[in-house]
């Protein structure tokens, strides 16, 4: 009997995702979500040197979309993918580190002398607001205390906000 030659060809896609940050750092942790054209879901997470691969896809257009990002990083943009059967699409997420704001709580009172004097005020609650475009005002879940330095760091993603003393909290300590 002659030796015959059977070529296989795959229908079925994949996609390689690499997590890096600004600096193409790899990521590793990233939670992501793969919807292919099938509507078929999958969730992926980052190895230890930031790779994410997908199993086999259905061909065509597919999206990829963060669902918990790194530690200290805001979700990467949502990506289209084109897929084609029989190979390894490359895709990147690049996730953006988050950013930090420092807060100090003085308060100020005249001496006898007349004199200004400023000192820290530990243990003030501060409300966070996030300031949406049109000026509207967000929620945000984030709420500070100072500490004995009267000081208070978050990390916040990219924006605006409003950051608001509670006031029972000073008019406590004077």
């Amino acid at each position: 009997a002659a030796a015959q030659t059977v070529s296989i060809s795959s229908r079925l896609a994949r996609v390689e995702i690499t997590c890096v940050d600004g600096d193409h750092a790899r990521l590793a942790g990233a939670q992501l979500r793969v919807r292919d054209a099938e509507g078929g879901e999958y969730t992926l997470t980052a190895d230890e040197t930031g790779r994410a691969l997908s199993p086999l896809l259905s061909p065509g257009e597919a999206t990829l979309e963060t669902l918990a990002a790194p530690e200290g990083y805001v979700d990467a943009p949502a990506l289209t993918l084109t897929l084609t059967g029989g190979e390894t699409t490359q895709a990147q997420a690049e996730f953006v580190q988050k950013g930090s704001v420092c807060v100090d709580v003085l308060g100020t009172e005249l001496s006898d002398a007349g004199q200004t004097i400023s000192r820290a005020l530990p243990g003030v609650t501060l409300d966070i607001m996030r300031v949406r475009e049109d000026g509207t005002q967000e929620e945000t879940g984030v709420t500070l205390t100072t500490d004995e330095a009267g000081r208070a760091i978050a990390s916040l993603d990219a924006g605006t906000y409003l950051i608001s003393v509670r006031a029972q909290d000073v008019e406590a300590r004077y």
